[in-house]
């Protein structure tokens, strides 16, 4: 597993690992409609998705409780999307409070893109912001990715 693989790295000392915050802000994502965004992974090490949250308003102040949303991923630098149809999000996101954890992390190389679809069914455009929490692994020394 990438977790027990990380940690005998980081034992060895071959890597480091920092917390990091890589988000998608779709800002409006338009009523009926679905938005696309890609996110640029920092070419100066790879990042680990740990966990996943989402936050809406429709207007500034106005919090959007139980948001009616689909989402898909897809890890561009390998082609590969990580469901097999768009999910709603309560089902592969969380809150602040309570975030969503991935039964396993997962791992986007440095200098990749990861590219998040949300589709808003409703008749309100709202803001929406899905944070991806983990961290950046730095490589250490002579240890190549």
């Amino acid at each position: 597993m990438l977790k027990d693989d990380i940690a005998a790295m980081s034992r060895a000392k071959k890597v480091k690992c920092e917390s990091f915050v890589y988000s998608a802000v779709f800002n409006p994502l338009p009523a009926a409609g679905q938005l696309v965004i890609t996110i640029p992974i920092s070419n100066d090490a790879d990042f680990i998705i740990l966990a996943t949250t989402l936050v809406s308003y429709s207007a500034v102040g106005i919090l959007v409780v139980g948001p009616d949303y689909t989402i898909q991923y897809l890890d561009t630098s390998s082609g590969r999307t990580l469901m097999d149809v768009p999910a709603h999000v309560a089902n592969v996101t969380g809150t602040g409070p309570w975030p969503y954890v991935w039964p396993e992390p997962y791992m986007l190389k440095g200098g990749s893109n990861f590219s998040v679809t949300l589709i808003n069914p409703t008749a309100v455009a709202a803001r929406v912001d899905v944070a991806f929490i983990g961290y950046k692994m730095f490589y250490l020394e002579a240890y190549a990715r």
